[in-house]
């Protein structure tokens, strides 16, 4: 059962990019449940990239990030639901080649993924800024002795063994409060 509710081409969202990424969640077996709460807030969305004269081409994290600000009155577990939806969206559009990657000219693959990092702190965690700058450098140290010195991270940086490693090396000595 595929409900499918217009969105105006004029600003917003596409109607037919929201019912294929739905259509994808369903392949991939998410629930009719879940399919309908996304689908409400990729409606609530696409009005609110309408009433603002948002086009899709226009679309990024700041946009999204714009539209959870305006949620600050929302229930906790909306919000929560809400960025998930939005950020699996826009990588879903990205995948389609329907809205461009951001890439900021020459930046690094290291560079790239710190802001990245530093931004889901912010943003989907919710740290205060005093918190990224103790966490910052701690990062940035750990990407940068995982590069392959040409800017690129090596492909092993992101396993498991490798962060605990890097996690103990650099503790050693520590109060208990910076291993924390």
């Amino acid at each position: 059962m595929n409900a499918t509710r217009t969105v105006s081409e004029s600003g917003g969202l596409p109607a037919h990019h929201i019912d294929a990424f739905l259509d994808r969640l369903r392949t991939a077996h998410y629930s009719e449940v879940s399919l309908r709460k996304k689908r409400r807030i990729l409606c609530a969305f696409s009005r609110w990239m309408k009433h603002r004269n948002i086009d899709l081409v226009d679309l990024d994290e700041s946009v999204t990030a714009r539209f959870m600000k305006r949620m600050i009155d929302a229930s906790r577990d909306r919000v929560q639901r809400a960025r998930p939806t939005l950020r699996q969206f826009l990588a879903y559009l990205r995948a389609e080649a329907i809205v461009c990657s951001p890439t900021l000219d020459g930046e690094s693959a290291i560079a790239h993924t710190y802001r990245r990092y530093l931004d889901y702190l912010r943003q989907d965690r919710g740290l205060a800024k005093n918190s990224l700058l103790v966490y910052g450098p701690f990062i940035r140290d750990f990407l940068d002795s995982h590069s392959a010195g040409d800017g690129s991270l090596l492909p092993d940086a992101f396993d498991a063994v490798t962060i605990r490693n890097h996690l103990l090396a650099r503790s050693k000595g520590r109060s208990a409060e910076y291993t924390r």
